[in-house]
């Protein structure tokens, strides 16, 4: 499909295959509670291997959702070309090609005519 920012997804997406690490993206979808038993059944976790970029904290500076990321904070950027899941949400989990476990804070999908092009995530090293 090409779109007027096609150019820009085919450029994020080759920089980021070139520079970036391989990445695990860990997603769980909950599953449904019993209100008698109390026990959750139907619970899944998706893992998804792909190519990101992390930038260690206090080398970029964004707004997010509640106020300003933290400096804590490390933001990867995920091309979520041929990828079939969603962008990741709040306590999912990316991780590096080291090994090191972030979990995510907050996420922005940037998609500026429906198509996305990028996925910026804030997350904390575990």
């Amino acid at each position: 499909m090409s779109t007027a920012f096609q150019s820009h997804i085919d450029m994020a997406n080759r920089m980021i295959k070139r520079k970036g690490q391989t990445t695990v993206i860990t997603q769980k979808t909950p599953g449904t509670k019993d209100p008698v038993s109390q026990e959750e059944t139907g619970e899944s976790t998706t893992t998804t291997t792909t190519k990101g970029v992390f930038i260690p904290p206090g080398m970029t500076y964004s707004k997010a959702a509640g106020g300003l990321v933290r400096a804590v904070n490390h933001t990867i950027y995920i091309s979520p070309k041929g990828l079939t899941i969603n962008c990741p949400k709040s306590g999912d989990v990316v991780t590096d090609k080291a090994g090191q476990s972030y979990v995510v804070d907050s996420s922005k999908e940037w998609a500026p005519d429906g198509t996305p092009v990028l996925w910026e995530v804030y997350a904390k090293l575990v």
